[in-house]
């Protein structure tokens, strides 16, 4: 299954759906997950921000949200956001496809805090490479995509 993280303007792409409410050891994902089918593919949604946009960026359940994606079998995420860029020839309504971040949003972003060890589903402190952080896969696709499309 894929899982898409995004707004609310992704509930209008899927046929059949129903909503799905997930608990995980990281309290409740920001939304209701949305599944459906997408061009005949089973597809997860979630909507990053909560249906109404009630988590701003630091306060999204980042770790509910993919914890409960990975619990309903979800194998790739897709997810789309909407930023500004301090490059000039990077303009509104461009489509820019990833392949490093910096994160400076303050929160806890990891699974492995060493906190958890007293459940076995959580692990003690692990180290995971971030060098690099997207699905080479997607990527690869997602590009053909927009070329194909320019």
């Amino acid at each position: 299954m894929i899982g898409i993280i995004g707004g609310s303007g992704f509930y209008n792409l899927m046929d059949n759906a129903r909503k799905l409410s997930v608990e995980t050891p990281f309290g409740s994902p920001s939304s209701q997950i949305t599944i459906g089918h997408v061009a005949g593919e089973e597809v997860a949604f979630l909507a990053r921000h909560g249906e109404d946009h009630k988590f701003p960026p630091h306060k999204v359940p980042y770790r509910a949200n993919i914890w409960a994606l990975h619990e309903l079998g979800v194998k790739q995420i897709i997810t789309s956001t909407a930023v500004g860029s301090l490059k000039a020839h990077i303009r509104p309504g461009d489509i820019l496809i990833p392949d490093q971040f910096v994160n400076m949003t303050r929160r806890e972003d990891t699974f492995y805090t060493g906190k958890d060890a007293h459940d076995p589903k959580l692990h003690p402190v692990t180290h995971i490479s971030s060098a690099s952080p997207y699905c080479e896969d997607i990527r690869r696709i997602l590009v053909e995509a927009a070329e194909k499309n320019l």
